[in-house]
C-alpha cells in the first residue's frame, strides 16, 4: 500500500514536541500531537469530535512502556484495584493516563470518567448508550460484551480500540447521534457496521445516505493473512433470511490467493466492510478508508499490530467519537 508524503510517514516518529504542533496531512487524514483523525468529519467539527491515539502520543507524554489492553471479562473484573499485583495496577493506570491524555486532546470538554466501553468478543451486538444505561455502575457498563455501541448524548465519548482489527466510526449529521464499532473480520463477517447502521436508524431515526463513515487504521489487503476456511466462510455467510450475505464475485474481490502459500489468502477487510455499508445504504463518497495499515513498515510506527507484534507484546490503539 502506497501512501502520499511516505516519506514524511518514516521519520515522523522520530519528529519532536514542537514539530508535531505542525499538522500532518497524508491522503486527507491528520496526525497531529500524537493524534490521528480522518477528514471525513472536517465539516462537522462545530458538533463532533473524532480521533485515535498513536504510538506517538505515548512518546509525548513519557510513557511508552504503558499499554491499552483489551482483555477478557474475567480478567478485567475478577478482582478488586486495590487487591490486583503490582504489575496489573501498573499497566491499569499507564493505560489510564493514555486515555486521558488522549480524551483532553480530541474532546476537552468531555470527562474522562465518563467515556464508555464494552467487553469485545468480535459479535455484532450493539449497545444504546442513554440515561437508563448510564444509570447502571461503571462496572456492570464495562462488563457489557458487545462490539457496537451508538448514542445521541453530548459529551458521552465512546471508545473502541483496534490492533489490526478496525474501528469503524458513524455520524448522523441530522439526527446529532454517533455510533463506533469494533470490525475485525469475524464482525465483518456478522455484519456489526450495517447492523449499527440499523440500530441508529431504529434508535434515531438516521436516513443510511446522510451518514457519514470512517473505517479506521487496520491490517491491509497485502499482508492479513487468513486460510482458506476464513473465505469459506464469507462464500456461505448468510443473513437472517438465509440469503447470502455476499457472492462470490464481491469475496473475490476481497480475498486474494497468496502465490506463495496455497490455500491461503491476503483479506481487504476495508473493502469488505465498505462493501457491507454500501449494501445498507451508506453512500460511497460518504465512507472514507484509511490509508494506514497497522502491518505496514510505516503504519506500524504508529498503530499496533497484533500480527507483527504478537498477542502479548502488543498494543491497541484508541478511536474515540464525542458529540459537542
Amino acid at each position: 500500500m502506497s501512501f502520499k508524503g511516505e516519506q514524511n510517514l518514516k521519520s515522523e516518529h522520530a519528529l519532536s514536541d514542537e514539530e508535531l504542533k505542525e499538522s500532518i496531512d497524508i491522503n486527507g487524514e491528520t496526525i497531529n500531537s500524537g493524534i490521528w483523525r480522518p477528514s471525513i468529519f472536517k465539516n462537522s467539527s462545530d458538533t463532533l469530535e473524532a480521533g485515535a491515539s498513536t504510538k506517538e502520543l505515548k512518546r509525548i507524554i513519557n510513557i511508552e512502556e504503558a499499554k491499552i489492553r483489551v482483555t477478557g471479562e474475567k480478567d478485567r473484573f475478577d478482582e478488586n484495584f486495590s487487591r490486583q499485583d503490582s504489575e496489573k495496577r501498573r499497566v491499569k493506570i499507564g493505560a489510564g493516563r493514555i486515555l486521558t491524555e488522549l480524551l483532553k486532546r480530541i474532546a476537552p470538554e468531555a470527562d474522562p470518567h465518563d467515556i464508555q466501553k464494552t467487553a469485545l468478543e468480535h459479535g455484532n451486538k450493539t449497545i444504546i448508550v442513554d440515561q437508563k444505561y448510564l444509570s447502571k455502575s461503571k462496572e456492570d457498563r464495562a462488563k457489557n460484551l458487545a462490539d457496537g455501541m451508538i448514542t445521541n448524548l453530548k459529551k458521552i465519548p465512546l471508545m473502541v480500540t483496534g490492533a489490526d482489527c478496525p474501528p469503524v466510526g458513524i455520524y448522523d449529521p441530522d439526527h446529532q447521534s454517533i455510533g463506533v464499532f469494533h470490525s475485525g473480520w469475524r464482525g465483518t463477517l456478522k455484519q456489526i457496521s450495517p447492523k449499527g447502521v440499523q440500530a441508529m436508524n431504529e434508535t434515531y431515526g438516521s436516513d443510511p445516505k446522510e451518514l457519514l463513515v470512517v473505517v479506521a487504521p487496520r491490517a491491509d489487503g497485502e499482508r492479513f493473512e487468513v486460510d482458506g476456511e476464513v473465505r469459506n466462510k464469507f462464500l456461505n455467510a448468510k443473513n437472517e433470511k438465509g440469503e447470502l450475505i455476499y457472492n462470490p464475485e464481491e469475496v473475490a474481490l476481497f480475498f486474494k490467493a497468496n502465490p506463495e502459500k496455497p490455500g491461503h489468502y491476503f483479506l481487504n477487510m476495508g473493502l469488505a466492510i465498505k462493501n457491507s455499508l454500501i449494501k445498507a445504504g451508506i453512500a460511497e463518497n460518504h465512507i472514507q478508508l484509511s490509508n494506514y495499515s497497522t502491518m505496514s513498515e510505516e503504519g506500524n510506527q504508529l498503530f499496533s499490530s497484533e500480527r507483527i507484534e504478537g498477542q502479548k507484546a502488543r498494543d491497541s490503539f484508541a478511536f474515540i467519537m464525542a458529540l459537542k
